[in-house]
């Protein structure tokens, strides 16, 4: 059977549709808890649904890396990220090593998807970016992960920092 290739313009719009497609799902999950339970009680269950979905991932990735022996380290979730960051996001990386990685994204799919839709959507974003933590810590429960600044509020890039615990 033969491999087929695409071009990246066509990856990327691909990848596009399908972060556009998940943040849509998420805006309407979001939207609905809320008006259903109340803005407090909405708010709480999303963002336990996303520590969920966060290390859900996380663990998935780690069972990965496991079966293939390698060690949990940031250059190895890294390398075996479960989502095509490099398609989906331009970012500048101030500092790479085994267990560290500092980094600004300019630009993010999901956050473009949710912008797509409005205000109302994007005041529910930082809530999407609370599994990035959960992912990274479920994978290793000794990085500890810091989100300087978001975009979706108002900052110019995402700027994160995870690093292993000393």
């Amino acid at each position: 059977m033969t491999e087929k290739t695409i071009p990246l313009k066509k990856a990327r719009e691909a990848v596009d549709q399908s972060v556009l497609i998940t943040g849509r799902l998420f805006y309407s999950v979001a939207q609905e808890l809320v008006e259903t339970l109340g803005e407090e009680k909405g708010i709480e269950l999303l963002r336990r649904a996303m520590h969920r979905f966060g290390a859900m991932r996380g663990k998935a990735i780690r069972e990965r890396t496991d079966a293939l022996g390698l060690p949990p380290t940031v250059a190895t979730l890294k390398q075996y990220y479960d989502s095509p960051l490099s398609v989906s996001q331009d970012a500048d990386v101030i500092r790479s090593e085994e267990n560290y990685l500092e980094k600004k994204a300019r630009t993010c799919g999901t956050g473009r998807a949710l912008k797509a839709l409005g205000p109302d959507a994007v005041r529910f974003g930082p809530y999407w970016c609370e599994q990035d933590r959960w992912l990274r810590e479920a994978f290793n429960d000794r990085f500890e992960y810091t989100q300087l600044t978001n975009m979706l509020l108002g900052d110019d890039c995402c700027h994160s920092i995870l690093k292993l615990r000393e």
